[in-house]
């Protein structure tokens, strides 16, 4: 072969091979389809989903709020934990409001007893406040707040209904003031044993 005709033949592969890569119209589709916009924005499945039990659909449901409700009060009770201390001055301070309309032996006593408590009440409302400011994170505040508006409302008219001879309501208000007071001893002790995870 002669130089020229050398040349001639390496020039006529270089064609081809650069023809071969062009794209033609009449070329056949590439054998993987190319992904469109509308196979982008809707997910195709190779098998259908799976048929839900309705039973065991429900039953991992309460599971799962089980364990959210379980994270939520221990989440509360090692914000109270956090805290005792606070509560603790919270339920002297709530004992002693009551102690004083109990100790009144008069109308002249309860009434002084009363203006007491009414004067006590927004600083201890305050303290409440401090421990907590959401009024999501504590056990005990709710319960605390309710005893202080029983002290602050209702205790004393019941008291006053009992030393003029109607103890009817007395009783039933003071078993609720128990009732609060033993069910935040119980948060309380609860929440002293409350471990971080």
């Amino acid at each position: 072969m002669t130089p020229t005709a050398s040349k001639a033949a390496s020039a006529l592969a270089l064609a081809l091979a650069l023809s071969a890569c062009q794209k033609r119209e009449h070329d056949p589709p590439p054998l993987v389809e190319q992904p469109t916009a509308q196979t982008l924005t809707t997910k195709q499945r190779l098998h259908p989903p799976l048929p839900e039990d309705p039973k065991l659909a429900a039953k991992s449901s309460a599971q799962w709020e089980e364990h959210l409700h379980e994270e939520e009060e221990h989440r509360q009770l090692c914000y109270d934990r956090d805290r005792l201390a606070q509560h603790r001055e919270v339920m002297t301070q709530l004992t002693s409001l009551r102690q004083r309309y109990d100790d009144a032996r008069s109308e002249a006593e309860l009434a002084k007893a009363r203006a007491q408590v009414e004067r006590q009440a927004p600083a201890l409302q305050k303290l409440l406040d401090v421990i907590d400011p959401w009024k999501n994170s504590s056990f005990a505040v709710p319960q605390q707040q309710a005893m202080l508006k029983l002290l602050v409302e209702s205790y004393p008219v019941v008291r006053l209904e009992a030393l003029r001879g109607d103890g009817q309501n007395s009783g039933r208000v003071a078993a609720e003031l128990e009732r609060r007071a033993e069910s935040i001893r119980q948060l309380l002790e609860r929440a002293e044993r409350c471990k971080d995870e």
